[in-house]
């Protein structure tokens, strides 16, 4: 049985023929960046809120990019005209609202971040998520 890779299988992997990622072909364009910022200003990055559990978001930045603390965003309530409650931030009553990571770029570039949400107590990984950032 052949078990050599037709010429043509890289390009239907998504692959350049020496085994790297391919170019998208002319005029498809990359998708938008997850997040952007300017350099030296602090930015959040936007995380999916974790569980009412005590699990944290753990980032893996890259050269260039610094951690900055965390947006401090709560859950408020707020009344409308009707006299009905709402929570500022999502529109919905007890929608958890987590607090943001804030970075700092020191240059100006395209970023990739992966963040873990993890369990302090016992480093369970819970979800990993990466987000492309573009900076100014």
């Amino acid at each position: 049985m052949d078990h050599r890779v037709p010429p043509d299988e890289p390009a239907r992997q998504g692959l350049s023929p020496d085994g790297e990622p391919a170019s998208p072909p002319a005029g498809d364009s990359a998708p938008p960046p997850d997040a952007v910022g300017t350099v030296g200003e602090p930015f959040a990055l936007p995380l999916p809120a974790g569980a009412a559990t005590g699990a944290e978001w753990r980032l893996e930045l890259p050269d260039g990019l610094r951690a900055a603390g965390e947006t401090g965003a709560s859950v408020s309530e707020t009344a409308d005209p009707s006299g009905a409650t709402a929570t500022s931030a999502t529109g919905i009553p007890g929608a958890p609202v987590d607090s943001l990571p804030l970075v700092v770029a020191d240059a100006e570039g395209a970023y990739r971040v992966v963040a873990h949400l993890i369990r302090p107590w016992d480093r369970t990984v819970l979800r990993t998520v990466t987000l492309s950032v573009a900076v100014r």
